[in-house]
């Protein structure tokens, strides 16, 4: 008989990086293209959940509407996830 061992739980980078606060992740998410936003959070739930954060797009979006990012933005955030 064969005895079924249970698989090891992953260590990887993205299984460490995913036990940050939300709060550091939506910062080293920041340093990403919007593009790279997207990707990550088909990665897991944690990212996923951090890749919805309404303070991250409105940071990515600002970057890239420059001065025009007042006329289209909302100065404040009702709903941050």
């Amino acid at each position: 008989m064969y005895r079924h061992e249970p698989e090891p739980e992953p260590t990887g980078p993205s299984m460490l990086l995913e036990k940050l606060p939300a709060h550091v992740l939506r910062d080293v998410f920041g340093f990403l293209s919007a593009g790279d936003v997207a990707r990550a959070a088909c990665a897991c739930k944690t990212f996923k959940q951090v890749a919805r954060s309404e303070s991250l797009w409105r940071k990515l979006l600002s970057e890239k509407l420059g001065s025009q990012a007042s006329i289209v933005l909302p100065k404040t955030l009702p709903n941050e996830r």
